[in-house]
């Protein structure tokens, strides 16, 4: 779908214009250090926040771009993705982590693993603002009325807050006029 794409591209033009942006990558798969050229145990990040090993402003990389802050996902071995995603879909633990290294931010970007779970939930519960990014083709529909569904019970109870900022089309197959 382009999540990470997306995520890393709004969040350097955020920065580039302005905005004290933090990029923060939730994704057990790392996509963010990767499409960086990072190796999977380069970077400590929020698998070390999540255990206490480190202290947020240990693990919050600077970038070339002024104002633009990463927090990568961390050292974490494949293994332990479902404990990393149940740890982040636990109540008040994504407040009190994004609360301790946001605060010299202005916004931030979460990337999210693909689909509805846990992590996704957790961090609609927090967030002020969604955008939903799907791949422009038929099969994508059902996956977007399920988001759309997630995110209208979410602003119902968990989290009134929160509003629907937009659906990205993503991967759109532009044909060629006769």
């Amino acid at each position: 779908v382009g999540k990470t794409t997306v995520a890393l591209n709004l969040a350097l033009a955020l920065a580039e214009n302005g905005r004290r942006t933090l990029l923060v990558d939730l994704d057990p798969q790392g996509g963010i250090a990767h499409s960086l050229a990072k190796e999977d145990t380069e970077l400590p990040g929020v698998a070390e926040l999540l255990v206490g090993a480190f202290e947020p402003e240990d693990v919050v990389v600077r970038t070339k771009v002024p104002g633009l802050g990463l927090l990568p996902r961390g050292r974490l071995d494949p293994i332990d993705a479902g404990a990393f995603e149940t740890a982040i879909g636990s109540r008040g633990v994504l407040d009190r982590m994004l609360g301790s290294v946001e605060t010299a931010y202005e916004l931030t970007v979460i990337d999210t693993p693909s689909g509805l779970g846990v992590v996704a939930r957790g961090v609609l519960s927090v967030s002020d603002f969604v955008l939903l990014p799907f791949q422009a083709e038929p099969l994508a529909m059902r996956s977007l009325v399920q988001a759309l569904r997630v995110v209208d019970h979410v602003q119902g109870g968990e989290n009134p807050r929160l509003e629907l900022l937009g659906i990205l089309p993503t991967m759109v197959e532009r044909t060629k006029d006769p």
